[in-house]
Parts: C-alpha cells; sequence; structure tokens
C-alpha cells in the first residue's frame, strides 16, 4: 500500500511541473475565453496536493496490497516466500509461531540442515523445478525444537518476477490429524486388552 502510494506521489510531483508549463503555454497562445480561472486552478492543485499527502502519509485510500498483507499475515495456514538463494523473504505470523522468530532471517537450506530435514526438502525443491509447483504433498519433517517427526501437507509454486525467482510456500500440520486415523487403525484391528492382532485384521 504504501509503495504504491509512494510510486503515485512520485508520478503526481513529476507530472506538476508538466501541468505548469502547459497552463503558461495556454495562457500565451489560447485566448482567455477559454482559460478557467486562476482560483479553479487554484483550487484543482490544492486539491490534488491533498490527495496525493493523503495517500502517502496516512493511507486515505484502502490499498489491495494492503488488505492482501493483512490477509497473508493473519491466515491460520503457515505462509511463507523464498527467493532463488533459498533466502526467506517473507513469513506469516502462524509460521513465526509454528517455527520460532528466527525463522523469518535464516537461510531455509541452512535451517533444513540442522534440522535434518534437507533431503525431504531437496525432493520437494526438485519437483517444483520441473513442474512449476507441489500440491498437496505430505511430508515427514523432524520438528526444528524437538525433533519429533511431525506431518505436513505442503503446496509450493515457483513465481518468476522481472527475472528473480521466488518459492511461495504454505503448509499446516497434519500430525494430530494422522495419529487419531492410527489411533482408530489400531482400535478397529487390534485387541484393546493384550494389544494382539484382532479377527478383522486377518
Amino acid at each position: 500500500g504504501k509503495k504504491a502510494s509512494r510510486h503515485l506521489f512520485m508520478f503526481l510531483m513529476t507530472m506538476l511541473p508538466f501541468i505548469i508549463v502547459l497552463y503558461v503555454m495556454c495562457v500565451l497562445f489560447v485566448p482567455t475565453t477559454y482559460m478557467p480561472s486562476i482560483s479553479t486552478i487554484y483550487m484543482v492543485v490544492f486539491l490534488a496536493m491533498f490527495l496525493m499527502i493523503g495517500m502517502q502519509r496516512y493511507n486515505l485510500f484502502p490499498q489491495y496490497a494492503r488488505r492482501y498483507a493483512t490477509m497473508f499475515e493473519r491466515s491460520p495456514i503457515c505462509k511463507f516466500m523464498l527467493n532463488e538463494r533459498f533466502e526467506i523473504q517473507e513469513a506469516n505470523e502462524q509460521t513465526m509461531k509454528y517455527l520460532g522468530g528466527a525463522f523469518e532471517k535464516a537461510n531455509f537450506v541452512e535451517l533444513m540442515e540442522r534440522s535434518g530435514n534437507m533431503a525431504h526438502v531437496q525432493r520437494l525443491l526438485d519437483i517444483v523445478d520441473e513442474q512449476g509447483e507441489v500440491a498437496n504433498e505430505i511430508v515427514a519433517l523432524n520438528n526444528i525444537h524437538t525433533g519429533n517427526v511431525m506431518y505436513l501437507v505442503v503446496n509450493a509454486i515457483k513465481i518468476q518476477d522481472d527475472g528473480e525467482v521466488f518459492y511461495y510456500v504454505m503448509f499446516r500440520d497434519k500430525t494430530i490429524e494422522r495419529q487419531q486415523q492410527e489411533r482408530i487403525r489400531e482400535l478397529a484391528f487390534y485387541d484393546g486388552l493384550t494389544k494382539l492382532p484382532n479377527r478383522t485384521a486377518f
């Protein structure tokens, strides 16, 4: 939002000298009957400056980029973006809570190597580089903090923008859901007292 407002502000400020020159030329070469009054021109210039300052400093008009940023930050799904050097560019609040505050400034590859997850992650990156995306891939990774195995549903897409490559990654934790499924399977196929296979298992 602020970046778009700044670009618009710079554009309008660049156009202002051109408008002044155009007005002077009109005064010199156009009959005065077709020219607006000087008070009207002052009012238009004042209104333009009011709008520019409002957009620049106070976000006078809501921007779609601002709405997207709010949705990105408050999403319950973990989302983050990597550049082609696998440096983390953006990470939403859910990702920060899930993987820790140091995640935002870390190199993704180094982080995965320290946690013993690089082999699984490299396989996903190879698929993304080859196919352009990964959809609903279930991956077993070691938790960065506890070392316990966690199951994640991963979606990732490769984006090219002005010659740069970015990886946009989303994931959600499926560990509890998987544990519940295994528990249901255990209750269905094993005796609750002896833990031996029951008739259904055969």
